[in-house]
């Protein structure tokens, strides 16, 4: 399944837990469908080998609707247009690589990531050293000491790391939508925004790998939430608001941006949301992250703290988000000693008028830069 592909009369519907609405075990529901009303499902696949050439892939929709029998509906067969893939041949490998394609260099020294294409992760192995002794006559091997890092600039540890949100046009119209569906009572429709802007890119190379991985998994939390909450008398389960997983890449965040410059951006005009997180900010969010319990109000604090607060356009300020992440800040600080089950229900308990204001000003915001891109 092509991520992001599905859609209804062509209106794009979210993933769910990573793959189509429409190839769950749920399947797609839709309510109050008049007779006549045409209904167009589409969603888009990537074939991957070993599928012979010439080989057909069926595609069949299976519908229900009241009392009816189920009915079968079958789409015209696709041929599959292949070619075996060329092995690589690279002259400082002893062996030739077969039935993969080669990553481009600079992705590879950045370290383990997720590539363009979906499911392609590029992953740098350190390279082999050898042992000073091989074991014999009862002496232990001993590995070569590791080189001494390079040292850290005192003002760039005193200070703290900058983070980036790049919002070009296709993002920032996801975002805008995004956002606008999201008014859910309480916290929650909160919960959206701090998924929505969370950053993707910081100074140093780890720090923006981290920052990716981690985003990957709280849109599969958050989104996975987004849906759960448009079905009427939903309940929330733990993995809904953190899982164990998350909790480790969140913690990775944070110790990445703990040795990532302060100063610096990304060599790209366009808009862009930028932050800055103090080093000692850093420092705490890694302390309670290691105590907190799961899903309690500790990550989200940590997450509002990382959220960028000047929207600038050509490097100009545009619009300042301060406001909001501090209100933010300041809701999950109120609800950081609540237990699991009490945090879940405080979520959907009203919240500040302010905090509401500030959430709509950033949507406003957002809404009116789409309006100046079109």
């Amino acid at each position: 399944y092509a991520p992001g592909s599905t859609t209804v009369n062509d209106l794009p519907l979210l993933d769910f837990a990573g793959s189509s609405p429409l190839l769950v075990q749920s399947g797609l529901t839709l309510g109050d469908v008049g007779a006549g009303v045409e209904v167009i499902a589409r969603l888009r696949m990537i074939v991957n080998t070993p599928i012979p050439a010439g080989t057909l892939v069926e595609t069949r929709a299976y519908v229900n609707w009241d009392e009816q029998p189920e009915i079968v509906v079958g789409a015209a067969p696709l041929r599959v247009r292949a070619s075996a893939a060329l092995p690589i041949v690279d002259p400082t490998l002893p062996f030739a690589v077969l039935d993969a394609a080669a990553g481009r260099p600079e992705m590879l020294a950045r370290g383990p990531r997720q590539g363009a294409i979906a499911g392609e992760t590029y992953i740098q192995l350190p390279p082999a050293v050898p042992v000073r002794s091989n074991g014999a006559n009862g002496e232990r091997a001993q590995l070569p000491p590791a080189p001494e890092s390079a040292p850290v600039e005192e003002a760039q540890v005193e200070t703290g790391a900058a983070t980036f949100l790049d919002l070009d046009d296709e993002r920032l119209e996801w975002t805008v939508q995004y956002l606008e569906e999201a008014r859910f009572p309480g916290l929650l429709g909160h919960l959206m925004v701090v998924r929505a802007l969370f950053p993707q890119v910081a100074i140093a190379d780890d720090a923006t790998v981290a920052l990716e991985l981690h985003g990957d998994a709280l849109g599969e939390i958050v989104d996975r939430l987004f849906l759960k909450l448009r079905m009427p008398e939903a309940l929330l389960d733990r993995d809904d608001l953190e899982t164990t997983e998350a909790r480790a890449s969140l913690r990775a965040v944070i110790d990445a941006l703990r040795h990532s410059p302060a100063h610096g951006r990304p060599d790209r005009d366009g808009l862009w949301l930028e932050g800055f997180v103090d080093r000692g900010e850093l420092g705490e969010a890694a302390k309670v992250l290691g105590r907190a319990k799961l899903v309690t109000a500790a990550p989200w604090r940590v997450l509002a703290t990382l959220m960028g607060t000047s929207l600038r356009r050509g490097g100009v300020e545009v619009a300042d988000f301060s406001d909001y992440r501090d209100a933010l800040v300041d809701a999950f600080t109120d609800l950081g000693r609540l237990s699991p089950a009490e945090f879940a229900d405080a979520l959907r308990k009203p919240t500040e008028v302010e905090l509401e204001t500030q959430r709509e000003a950033v949507v406003e915001a957002l809404a009116g830069e789409r309006r100046a891109t079109v």
